[in-house]
């Protein structure tokens, strides 16, 4: 049986499907490889793709979509006051997110945490297939409830 390559980077997806990673380059794209998993960043995902859109963009959309893709979000380098947790990090992210012109307009990753939240509202699995890290430490616990 010959195994199925992502179509992307071009490795094989882990076991149980490939893992999408979000976050800004400089901790994403670690991540990314630690965890043999994908990063939608480099010129590949510059593209412009059918829809007029980026191809990190309809990746972005994709993954979190895809019920049976699992995410890991990096909220390393992303601005925040001292003292701040994940949680406040990724709300304030979020927030910033929605400024007008969507991903034209604002930072990738913020628009990126922007889509993390309206996705969630519709819908309610896309919590479960999150993983959470601040500077690739795993914060899953301190994230707890913030998409419901």
């Amino acid at each position: 049986m010959r195994m199925r390559r992502c179509r992307h980077c071009h490795r094989i997806p882990p076991a149980g499907g490939r893992r999408g990673c979000l976050g800004k380059a400089e901790v994403g794209v670690p991540l990314a490889e630690k965890l043999n998993g994908v990063h939608f960043n480099g010129k590949a995902y510059g593209n412009i793709g059918e829809n007029g859109n980026p191809q990190w963009v309809n990746e972005v959309q994709d993954a979190l979509g895809n019920d049976g893709m699992n995410i890991a979000v990096d909220l390393g380098g992303l601005d925040a006051k001292a003292g701040w947790g994940p949680r406040e990090i990724f709300e304030a992210a979020a927030r910033r997110g929605s400024g007008p012109g969507g991903w034209r307009g604002n930072a990738g990753t913020d628009w990126e945490m922007r889509q993390i939240m309206l996705k969630s509202f519709r819908n309610p699995n896309l919590a479960d297939r999150i993983t959470w890290y601040l500077n690739g430490s795993n914060v899953t616990s301190a994230m707890r409830g913030v998409l419901e």
